[in-house]
């Protein structure tokens, strides 16, 4: 067995939570940079939540894909198991119930008396924390005043499970969907007889 192809469980269902944070932070910097002008009209920024939540789970989709092509092959340690994939989205969506948690106990104990500013540090830092991480999702969110709308919580906290379970599922069967369109963007030249 080659000692530089050692992953464990934990590495690769904890990494999944690096791969969160690279998503979001993709769809920030995207959003601040490239539609920053077009935020305040609620129905573009439904759209481009949309659009990044396809993207982050296009990203969660392929990181799991490519751990169970890792857990196939002869010289690794680890084998594939059908619940991993579970798992990986699990720890994804349990991160986002916790700094849901956070975001209520901000507004719950940080907020003023009418409800409508943070008044301590812990409060904003909560509340920054819950935008941060789950902005893919801002557009469907509401966020406004400790109300976030009930779809959104359900979206994140199936939407990184299916995506983990069908990608961890697809590395498994070497199905890999970024072959497939790849076929579809590449002319092929034909040959002069």
């Amino acid at each position: 067995m080659r000692q530089g192809i050692k992953m464990t469980k934990k590495y690769q269902i904890f990494y999944m939570l690096v791969v969160q944070a690279i998503a979001t932070g993709v769809s920030l910097l995207f959003t601040l940079v490239a539609f920053w002008a077009l935020l305040d009209k609620s129905i573009v920024k439904e759209i481009l939540s949309g659009i990044f939540i396809f993207i982050n789970c296009c990203v969660i989709y392929s990181y799991a894909n490519k751990f169970a092509w890792y857990d196939k092959r002869p010289y690794t340690s680890v084998q594939t198991e059908p619940l991993k994939g579970f798992f990986m989205g699990l720890v994804i969506s349990l991160s986002m119930l916790l700094v849901f948690a956070l975001y209520k106990l901000a507004w719950n104990f940080g907020g003023d008396e009418s409800g409508t500013y943070l008044t301590n540090g812990f409060a904003i830092a909560g509340n920054a924390l819950f935008m941060l991480w789950t902005f893919p999702y801002f557009g469907i969110i509401g966020m406004s005043h400790g109300f976030v709308t009930w779809y959104s919580i359900v979206l994140m906290l199936i939407l990184p499970i299916v995506s983990a379970m069908l990608g961890y599922d697809a590395g498994c069967k070497d199905f890999n969907i970024l072959e497939k369109l790849y076929k579809f963007s590449y002319v092929q030249k034909k040959e002069k007889k």
